[in-house]
C-alpha cells in the first residue's frame, strides 16, 4: 500500500512539474509597415514584429479576413499585388503570429486604401485664427466622389467623429469656423467615391489666442446721427 501510495505522489509530481514547464505565453504582434489610414501603392509589402518568449514559428497575413500568405523568418514580410481591386477601395489587415507550444496572437487591425493613381492626398492648413483654421488639398485626379473634413480635440480622425463638414468635389479647400482659442485641434479630409473612401494625412493646428477687447467711454447725453451735409 504504501509502495503504491508513493508511486501516486511521484505521479502528481511528474505532472505538476510538466505544467509549470508548458508554454502558455502568447505572441506578441504589431504591424509595422503599412500604418493605419495609409494610401497603398499596389504591390504593397506588409511587414510585421512579432515576439514570443520560445520563437515565432509562423506568422500569417490577412486582409479582409482571407489569408494572402505567411512567413517563419523574421523580419517577417508579405506581398500583397491587389489585383483586380478598385482605386480608393479600403481594406482591413491583421497579422497572426504561432509558436511552437501552438500559442497564437492576433495583431490589431489597420485600414488601409489603395492608390492607384499616386494621388498625393496631402491636407495642408492655409490660415488660422483664434476661431477658425483653413484647409486645402489636391483635387483627385478622376474628379469623381465628394469631399468631407472631419476635426477634433483629440488625435486618430475618423469618419465617427461628430464634427465635420461636407464640400463638393470641386473644392479644395475648406474654413472650419467656430473654434475655441488657444486649442489643438487634428483634421482629416475624406474622399468618397461611391462606397470607396480615401483618407488625407492628419495634421494639427493650434488655434490663436483670443483676441482681448479694448473698452471705449462713451460719455452721457445727447448725440447727432446721420449725414451731416443733411443727405438720405
Amino acid at each position: 500500500m504504501k509502495r503504491i501510495i508513493a508511486l501516486i505522489i511521484i505521479a502528481m509530481l511528474i505532472i505538476a512539474g510538466c505544467s509549470e514547464d508548458e508554454d502558455t505565453e502568447i505572441p506578441v504582434v504589431t504591424i509595422t509597415s503599412p500604418e493605419n489610414g495609409a494610401s497603398v501603392i499596389p504591390p504593397a509589402t506588409i511587414t510585421v514584429q512579432a515576439v514570443d518568449n520560445e520563437g515565432v514559428e509562423i506568422v500569417r497575413f490577412f486582409v479582409d479576413s482571407a489569408e494572402i500568405g505567411t512567413d517563419t523568418e523574421a523580419p517577417y514580410t508579405c506581398d500583397w499585388d491587389a489585383a483586380g481591386l478598385d482605386d480608393l477601395s479600403c481594406h482591413s489587415i491583421f497579422a497572426k503570429a504561432e509558436d511552437a507550444a501552438g500559442n497564437i496572437g492576433t495583431s490589431g487591425e489597420i485600414e488601409i486604401w489603395l492608390n492607384l493613381t499616386g494621388w498625393d492626398f496631402l491636407l495642408v492648413e492655409t490660415a488660422h485664427t483664434a476661431a477658425s483654421v483653413s484647409l486645402a488639398w489636391p483635387p483627385y485626379p478622376p474628379g469623381l466622389g465628394n469631399f468631407r473634413v472631419h476635426y477634433d480635440t483629440e488625435p486618430g480622425i475618423d469618419t465617427t467623429d461628430p464634427q465635420g463638414m461636407a464640400a463638393g468635389i470641386i473644392d479644395t479647400s475648406a474654413t472650419i469656423a467656430g473654434l475655441m482659442p488657444s486649442t489643438d485641434y487634428y483634421f482629416r479630409s475624406f474622399l468618397v467615391v461611391g462606397l470607396n473612401m480615401a483618407i488625407s494625412s492628419e495634421i494639427t493646428v493650434t488655434t490663436d489666442e483670443a483676441v482681448s477687447m479694448s473698452w471705449i467711454s462713451v460719455a452721457a447725453g445727447g448725440f447727432s446721427r446721420g449725414a451731416l451735409d443733411g443727405s438720405s
